[in-house]
């Protein structure tokens, strides 16, 4: 995975206000924008016992009343206070183009100067929460992970990483602090991520080895002796403004030893180390004394590269499950932010928002921690979704004479619909098709997963057929979930059928019921993801369907100047005073997979926007004007004006709408109704108009 960077650097402002200086690959946009509630409100709700936000470990009265209740709201209210107008839309371009763009995403880098009035208020508030009108949060997509950044000098370099990965666990639960399962904990973990291939973890716990405790000394020996790329922090922490941020290790005699942020970052400052994984509580909290006196900002100052710490409480359960996906990750040699990402969906819930608790800082140049040497270990390479696998044998694996095929990578998880994929097998063959519709044997875990990326990355579409159970192996070689798992992140394409006849209400397995309704209200993509209900005897046309559409895109991007060459792209015609009324617009066709090309009139020549205004009709089959604070003639002209455009060239075709943007209401829309009656018009934003006008346009 690679990114495009968007640095949002924040200071304060005017009157109360705070700076932003937006920065993308195109240049800079800068703004005020005013915080939309502040610490305390965050806490009131945090305090309450209602399902809707329950950050683990508060209980308390209800939140008084007010506009933001919920995860849902706070994420929202902030994602609308610090991306405004032409930077939300920058925004949207951008996503849209790293969508488009194999294995690419946009790492959003929230960088603040704590140093300044109010800025610790900025940099305390949960920024992973933002999440933009009808989508899920930012934070949840690794696509989009924010990191945070500080103002340190030149970034971190990547070192020559060679495997395995080591990991150091220090656990510790001084006499008189809050009692902690660390017995459990430390069974969870040798159950699970630390039995990754290509990875290697060391405890460092009270009793467990013999004569290895977590006090300072131990710890001092410990990394001395050994290389560690990861220190693994279970147990408490603390912050005050007097003393900044504390760990507690141990005494001799067990009793409490409180480090400090300094303390820390001197004891590991002459180590190759590349993270830190704090989980103990206030290990993301700084202080307006000193924009590095919290535990995590500490680290950072003095080289390391990424940490990991939490902003809130968080339950054991959420601490192993983000944990494990994390390092599963890791091993797979995904960047940390993407890493983090996947850490956060393994907890996702909309009634639950430990997902937002864990905060990343990075001051790498990118979240690529565990660059391999030249000389690496391939013990690594044999993890879970890492591929070594030579073209070559990528070609054997598909058969002789596949290179010219379109190929499909099938898969069912029931044994209820092998007759429809042994059918389907069948009837896509003979449409000149090479599809592949099992690993072959024999079935040995790192093996299978290698072979399964391997096919995954070089099929042009991977399909799958889910039934009402989540799967058992085929073949005793294929687990089709995983297969679903690893081609959701790496496939080029993604078509998930889904049979009219099952019933998810009546599905018995409730986390697989639970993973089929977050799949169908992921978002679509044409090019990387889809998920469509449809009966079993039609899943072929489906397949047919999407193939054609996957071929249009591609001829697009060979061919971008052709008539309709830009098939997924909209032009979004508006004039300069209404640039923030088409925000929303432009989000939502974004979340559709649609392209906007906004041009915001009355800023350029009339002669230079005419020509402007007929190329990018020429180049778009959608065209849609927005009536905001303009006048009902400046859009009746510019319509006007555009059917002449598309008349005078034979052979494009477009699509006109209206967007109603407020401030628009009420009787201006009435008057609109008759002139637009060949047309989509869309009243107060309304999604189901878009959809209608997207499926005109494209389908």
């Amino acid at each position: 995975m690679e990114y495009k960077d968007i640095t949002v650097h924040i200071s304060p402002g005017t009157a109360g206000s705070f700076s932003v200086r937006f920065e993308s690959e195109e240049g800079t946009i800068n703004y005020q924008f005013a915080l939309p509630f502040v610490r305390r409100d965050l806490e009131r709700v945090l305090s309450s016992n209602s399902r809707d936000l329950s950050f683990a470990g508060h209980t308390g009265p209800a939140p008084s009343a007010g506009s933001v209740k919920s995860a849902e709201d706070f994420g929202k209210k902030l994602y609308e206070a610090l991306f405004q107008e032409a930077a939300k839309i920058k925004l949207a371009e951008t996503r849209t183009a790293a969508r488009y763009t194999p294995n690419t995403g946009v790492r959003i880098r929230l960088s603040m100067d704590l140093r300044g009035e109010g800025m610790t208020e900025v940099a305390s508030l949960p920024w992973e929460l933002m999440c933009p009108t009808d989508e899920r949060p930012l934070a949840v997509s690794t696509h989009t992970p924010p990191v945070r950044s500080l103002d340190v000098p030149q970034p971190t370099d990547r070192r020559p990483f060679q495997p395995p990965l080591r990991i150091l666990a220090l656990m510790s639960n001084p006499a008189g602090t809050a009692p902690l399962n660390l017995d459990k904990e430390r069974a969870r973990i040798e159950a699970s991520w630390a039995r990754l291939p290509g990875v290697k973890v060391d405890f460092l716990a009270p009793g467990n080895p013999p004569g290895k405790r977590p006090t300072r000394s131990d710890l001092l020996k410990q990394v001395a002796d050994a290389e560690y790329h990861v220190i693994h922090f279970m147990g408490h922490g603390d912050f005050s403004p007097e003393t900044g941020g504390l760990l507690m290790l141990q005494h001799e005699d067990g009793s409490g030893d409180p480090v400090t942020s300094e303390q820390l970052a001197a004891m590991v400052e002459d180590e190759p180390i590349r993270l830190f994984f704090l989980n103990a509580c206030k290990t993301a909290t700084t202080s307006p004394a000193s924009m590095f006196a919290g535990i995590a900002t500490s680290l950072i100052r003095n080289g390391v590269p990424a940490v990991v710490a939490m902003q809130f409480p968080i339950s054991d359960e959420a601490a192993v499950n983000f944990a494990q996906t994390f390092y599963e990750r890791i091993a797979q040699r995904l960047p940390v932010d993407a890493a983090v990402a996947e850490g956060r969906k393994a907890l996702y819930s909309n009634k639950n928002a430990e997902w937002a608790t864990p905060v990343l800082f990075l001051r790498s140049k990118d979240g690529v921690l565990f660059h391999p040497s030249g000389d690496s270990d391939p013990a690594l390479a044999g993890g879970p979704a890492t591929t070594t696998v030579s073209s070559s044998a990528i070609d054997d694996l598909w058969g002789a004479g596949s290179g010219d095929k379109f190929r499909i990578l099938l898969a069912s998880t029931t044994e209820a619909l092998r007759p429809v994929h042994r059918q389907l097998d069948g009837e896509l063959s003979s449409e000149g098709i090479r599809v592949f519709s099992s690993i072959p044997p024999p079935y040995d875990p790192p093996e299978h997963a290698k072979k399964v990326q391997a096919l995954v990355r070089s099929a042009d579409m991977c399909v799958h057929l889910l039934g009402d159970r989540p799967g058992e192996p085929m073949d005793g070689t294929t687990f089709p979930l995983e297969q679903l798992r690893i081609g959701i992140e790496a496939a080029n394409s993604q078509l998930l059928l889904l049979p009219e006849d099952v019933d998810i209400a009546n599905i018995e397995d409730r986390k697989y019921a639970d993973y089929i309704k977050d799949l169908i209200d992921r978002p679509r993509e044409t090019c990387r993801f889809e998920l469509v209900r449809t009966g079993r005897y039609q899943m072929k046309d489906e397949i047919l369907a999407k193939r054609r559409r996957l071929d249009q895109a591609r001829q697009a991007q060979k061919n971008p100047g052709a008539s309709g060459g830009a098939v997924r792209s909209a032009f979004v015609d508006l004039h300069s005073k209404d640039l923030g009324n088409a925000v929303q617009l432009v989000t939502y066709l974004q979340g559709k997979g649609v392209t906007s090309l906004v041009m915001p009139s009355g800023d350029k020549p009339p002669t230079e926007a005419l020509a402007l205004f007929e190329e990018m009709l020429s180049k778009t089959p959608l065209y849609v004007v927005v009536f905001g604070n303009v006048t009902r003639d400046w859009v009746v002209n510019r319509l006007n004006q555009a059917f002449q455009s598309v008349n005078k060239n034979a052979g494009v075709t477009t699509c006109f709408g209206v967007y109603l943007a407020p401030p628009v209401k009420g009787p201006e829309q009435v008057k609109f109704a008759p002139f637009f009656s060949k047309a989509a018009n869309m009243s107060s934003f309304d999604p189901s108009s878009v959809d209608a006008l997207i499926q005109r346009a494209f389908e």
